[in-house]
């Protein structure tokens, strides 16, 4: 199977054990993929390429405070899950 660069732009996680977009990070991370999340006001834009500011997801809620963020072009990933305020 190919290995993806995937980045997860989500809402702010207030209940770990029942959040949606965590759930589909874990899986995601399980199967192999490199997994990192941003929330949606570290997106934007710069000579006309989408860029973010995100953060590796290891695989635990505990790292989604205190993980070192990056600059990367919204490009060199292979796929963007968009979670913003997801209805489940």
């Amino acid at each position: 199977m190919q290995r993806l660069k995937i980045a997860f732009q989500i809402s702010p996680v207030t209940d770990p054990v029942h959040d949606s977009s965590l759930c589909l990070m874990r899986a995601a991370k399980r199967l192999g993929h490199q997994v990192f999340y941003y929330y949606g006001d570290a997106l934007s834009a710069q000579n006309c390429e989408a860029i973010v500011r995100c953060s590796p997801f290891l695989g635990s809620h505990k790292d989604l405070w205190g993980n070192k963020s990056e600059l990367a072009f919204v490009s060199n990933f292979d796929l963007v899950i968009m979670r913003q305020d997801p209805p489940f």
